[in-house]
């Protein structure tokens, strides 16, 4: 009976320690939006570990059209 109490409680609580732990999190600073525009993330500095947002993110847009 303890067995099964205690494979409940495991089951039920994967779930909310799962949740608990998701923040949006980056492997890399450049990789975050907010650091775009910090000097490791500007050329020539990020051209070192190649992990310049244009680098990182070939097809996307990572920096606003200037109109």
């Amino acid at each position: 009976m303890k067995h099964h109490v205690k494979l409940a409680f495991a089951v039920l609580a994967l779930p909310v320690l799962m949740v608990a732990g998701c923040e949006q999190k980056y492997r890399y600073p450049c990789q975050d939006p907010d650091n775009w525009k910090a000097a490791e993330c500007q050329k020539p500095l990020c051209e070192v570990n190649r992990d310049c947002a244009d680098i990182i993110f070939k097809d996307k847009q990572t920096v606003p059209d200037a109109k």
